[in-house]
């Protein structure tokens, strides 16, 4: 949790998926996108999956959607 790993994201090659929440509750949809994608600029292949009505944890508020979105990858 210390370790900024930003500046090494241009020399990864696989491919990123990240899987991030969001809830009204919070802030706008639009801010939290733009939030999630800023960290990983410079990022090659990166893919962004957003997982509505789910806090810091979305395996744990939405495991249903998360479940699907971790097979839909595995299949890919």
């Amino acid at each position: 949790m210390t370790t900024d790993v930003r500046p090494e994201l241009p020399s990864i090659m696989a491919p990123i998926t990240v899987v991030y929440p969001w809830n009204e509750q919070g802030q706008l949809k639009d801010r939290i996108d733009a939030f999630y994608r800023r960290q990983f600029t410079g990022a090659k292949n990166v893919t962004f999956i957003n997982i509505g009505n789910a806090a810091h944890f979305v395996m744990l508020d939405q495991p249903d959607a998360f479940l699907e979105q971790v097979r839909t990858l595995l299949h890919d």
